[in-house]
């Protein structure tokens, strides 16, 4: 698949998840409720050469990934302190022009404090594969996120609202 279409296919499932809102009869009622939808992207860092740094390929992807940020009006960029999640991130936080905000621990704690943080926003997480899925749950996504293995292409993205969670989990680039 063209990673034209699969971005096509990716805005579409994106748009149908953030866009799961109570309708009302008062536009503002609408807005309001909007306002309140948070929209995590999850992503582990993109291929990595032997030195433990994006290879040529994982570059690529991370650029693929910037192209992305300006659909989704993302507002926040998390990455881990490592190089290869900082290079996966960088693209997204360029295109934005803000700055990439690191993480460590993952803790309850941190979920109450992001959630409140990013009310009503999109932002996007990098990761490694052993932490994304455990992310994703963490931000009320439901699912099999155990299985990433070598997989560089999964995005996970998990809504929040008032009226409850909802997640999906996407394939992006080549």
């Amino acid at each position: 698949m063209r990673i034209h279409s699969r971005i096509n296919l990716f805005v579409s499932f994106v748009l149908l998840a953030c866009c799961s809102l109570h309708y009302s009869s008062s536009s503002q009622a609408q807005e309001s409720q909007a306002e309140k939808t948070t929209t995590w992207l999850i992503v582990r860092h993109a291929e990595k050469d032997a030195n433990e740094l994006l290879s040529e390929e994982g570059k690529q992807r991370a650029k693929e990934l910037g192209k992305l940020a300006g659909l989704f009006r993302i507002k926040a960029v998390y990455s881990t302190d490592v190089p290869r999640t900082m290079n996966t991130a960088k693209p997204t936080a360029d295109k934005l022009g803000v700055k990439i905000q690191t993480y460590k621990k993952t803790d309850q704690k941190w979920f109450d404090e992001m959630k409140k943080k990013h009310e009503g926003q999109v932002v996007l997480i990098v990761g490694h594969s052993n932490t994304i899925g455990q992310i994703a749950k963490g931000f009320g996504g439901v699912g099999d996120f155990s299985v990433i293995y070598e997989n560089y292409d999964n995005l996970f993205v998990v809504t929040n609202h008032s009226s409850g969670s909802r997640s999906l989990r996407l394939r992006f680039g080549d």
